[in-house]
């Protein structure tokens, strides 16, 4: 039996939330390869996702804007364990953060009444 294999992505963002859960759709159906697990904490739009997939179900919870700000900034990670991922993909639908996007993304309870 093969040792799955791990990819990850640290400062990670995806533009909104309902691109995020599309994603992960898509992810329990296959189409990023054979993943068995996935957990992270990911920016998406002005809030911030906690989510956890695996035996093909997902579960997200939306994190208090107030609590979230330190931790995503400091903290935003998806993490992805199985095999054939397709890691190419993955990155085209979950960002990475870099210093010239650091403002781009706030997260505070005025931008969730927006």
């Amino acid at each position: 039996m093969l040792k799955p294999d791990t990819f990850s992505r640290k400062k990670a963002y995806v533009n909104a939330p309902e691109q995020f859960l599309l994603f992960l759709e898509e992810l329990i159906r296959g189409r990023f390869g054979n993943i068995i697990r996935a957990k992270g904490l990911i920016p998406a739009g002005g809030c911030a996702l906690r989510f956890d997939m695996a035996d093909g179900r997902y579960s997200v919870r939306l994190e208090d804007p107030d609590s979230a700000v330190q931790e995503t900034d400091q903290n935003a990670v998806a993490v992805f364990i199985g095999h054939r991922i397709a890691k190419q993909a993955i990155r085209r639908v979950i960002h990475q953060k870099n210093i010239a996007q650091r403002g781009k993304i706030r997260f505070t309870a005025a931008a969730n009444q927006r």
